[in-house]
């Protein structure tokens, strides 16, 4: 049950964190617009696998009013604070496990180096944050100039979608705004960890867990979860039961069964939740089947 509240409140959490992007181009947005996007959102990609990430975003410019392109913009930026955190929790993973785990040196070298590989990932990605914090302000102008370089002219429809885009980025052009997001990020990630934390001690098998070897699982899975099986999940449940089985001693049979609790609390929670709310919209499976298709390129 605690596990449940946790998560819905991290739905809860990207919508004010997108709220936070959204703000240069529309003053006060709806909360509550947001977070109905936002499960709306989550329950197509369960639902549709990763074509539906593009519901999000379009669901969040029809209710604010605002054009697509700014919201594209927008979910890349989320995008890039997700892979960050990500990309930390898997860094700091391989380096734990490497560092404790009785394996052979070669497999924990190889593990200690992959953390610090994955620990330079998330630099890079803080890097780009603050290239964004930078150089947005000049993107939509930037790129106008490269593409007539070549000679070429961007027809009217193309300059306006440019700078929508441009108009997108706008949350990153001040320092306090991407500090904000950054907060917000790991804010998110740590409700999502206490939520897997919590998970674990309804089991025998995990209750014992440490923090530190949640926080291992946290960033095992997160990467599983890449991959999304329409109706299925798929990374999520495997790389689970790996991490429980190889890392904490867990049984097979256990592990499975621990791993597909976790994939229906953790992934198929906001399922009802974004239905619901869907069709108190308007909107069938159909509709967002559709959505992208419908999205003029």
């Amino acid at each position: 049950l605690a596990t449940a509240v946790l998560m819905i409140l991290s739905y809860y959490g990207r919508a004010l964190r997108w709220a936070v992007m959204i703000e240069p181009i529309k003053d006060s947005p709806s909360h509550w617009n947001l977070f109905k996007a936002t499960a709306i959102g989550f329950t197509a990609v369960v639902l549709l696998g990763r074509p539906g990430e593009i519901v999000r975003p379009y669901l969040i410019a029809q209710s604010e009013g605002v054009p697509f392109t700014t919201q594209l913009a927008a979910w890349f930026i989320e995008r890039v604070y997700d892979i960050l955190m990500v990309v930390g929790l898997f860094g700091f993973a391989l380096v734990y496990v490497g560092s404790t785990s009785d394996i052979p040196r070669a497999a924990r070298l190889a593990m200690e180096t992959g953390g610090w590989v994955a620990g330079l990932g998330a630099v890079i990605c803080l890097m780009v944050l603050f290239g964004l914090h930078r150089y947005s302000g000049d993107l939509h102008r930037r790129l106008s100039e490269i593409i007539r370089a070549f000679g070429m002219e961007l027809p009217e429809s193309a300059e306006a979608k440019l700078q929508a885009l441009s108009d997108g980025l706008h949350a990153t052009r001040t320092l306090s705004s991407v500090l904000r997001l950054l907060a917000w990020s790991i804010l998110e990630w740590g409700v999502i960890s206490a939520g897997y934390a919590a998970f674990f001690r309804a089991f025998p098998e995990t209750a014992g867990l440490s923090l530190a070897q949640t926080l291992v699982y946290v960033g095992f899975v997160a990467f599983g979860s890449i991959i999304q099986i329409p109706g299925i999940g798929g990374g999520i449940q495997v790389v689970s039961t790996v991490v429980l089985v190889e890392f904490f001693g867990v049984s097979l049979a256990r592990a499975t069964g621990i791993s597909i609790l976790v994939w229906a609390v953790a992934m198929l929670l906001v399922v009802p939740i974004g239905l619901v709310l869907a069709l108190h919209g308007g909107l069938k499976l159909a509709k967002l089947k559709s959505i992208a298709s419908e999205i003029e390129p």
